[in-house]
């Protein structure tokens, strides 16, 4: 094979298969997984964040306010 430069990158690859199928394919089962772990966590998370839940959120920000006062957003972080 014969270039005439040292990165001819259409010259090497120009016998290689097209995996667009197989991206495309790829890219919806893994939009699929996203979908099946939001939509479980959607269904569980007052169970387990809620009042009354396994991790009582409000407790555990109480908690954190008096240990740690204002850093409390540095040394427990939460969208909460």
């Amino acid at each position: 094979m014969r270039t005439r430069g040292l990165w001819k990158i259409d010259l090497l690859m120009a016998g290689a298969p097209d995996y667009s199928l197989v991206a495309w394919f790829f890219l919806r089962l893994l939009a699929a997984v996203y979908l099946a772990a939001f939509w479980s966590l959607a269904v569980q998370i007052t169970a387990l964040a809620g009042t009354q839940g396994i991790y009582p959120l409000a407790e555990q920000m109480r908690i954190a306010a008096e240990d740690h006062g204002f850093w409390r957003f540095l040394t427990y972080p939460s969208i909460f």
